[in-house]
């Protein structure tokens, strides 16, 4: 509930203002309506890796991985047949409709795994341990915030390099080829 709170409220502000977001954060219009699809998918993303952490975490992690692997397939053919059914007539729709395909995806997903997760759950009764919640949030509130940190920090990222390199003079779409080329291909073949 209380990510739900958190990450609805994000995602209805960054929908709300997608527009400033994609112009004068990321410099590009043409980012507006991924920018308004990308809250949706968080959510549902965020709802699933909840579930999963539970099965994860309880010792069983034969259905999120199979469902992992049906997530990948449902992606697949989502984001290929909104491609295919309705071609887009610019980046701006591909991207929307590669969003739209990762949102289904992820309905599917969060679906699948609440289903689970209900199934698993009826009849088991909880108590109340006295301490849980601290003990809980002292471990969750620091490693959370490690993984905000690094994320902003990785956006910042993405987001000042390009712009470094068209005030160095590329234009922006050669500046955002060459940080695609660097950080989408080269740095992730080198770690692995």
């Amino acid at each position: 509930g209380l990510f739900l709170l958190l990450g609805g409220g994000v995602a209805v502000l960054l929908a709300l203002f997608s527009d400033f977001v994609s112009t004068a954060v990321l410099g590009d219009a043409r980012t507006q309506l991924g920018l308004i699809f990308l809250g949706p998918c968080l959510l549902l993303t965020g709802v699933e890796n909840i579930q999963k952490h539970f099965f994860y975490g309880t010792g069983r992690p034969r259905l999120p991985a199979l469902l992992e692997l049906g997530e990948q397939v449902v992606r697949t053919a989502a984001v290929l047949g909104l491609l295919w059914l309705s071609p887009p007539e610019n980046a701006e729709g591909a991207v929307g409709r590669i969003l739209l395909g990762m949102v289904l995806c992820e309905i599917f997903s969060a679906a699948a795994l609440s289903l689970c997760f209900s199934r698993e759950m009826a009849g088991v009764t909880t108590k109340e341990t006295p301490g849980l919640d601290r003990e809980v949030l002292s471990v969750a509130v620091p490693v959370g915030m490690s993984a905000l940190l690094n994320d902003l920090l990785g956006s910042t990222n993405a987001i000042l390099i390009p712009r470094l390199l068209v005030a160095g003079g590329m234009a922006v779409e050669t500046a955002m080829a060459e940080y695609g080329v660097l950080f989408g291909m080269t740095i992730p073949l080198l770690c692995l």
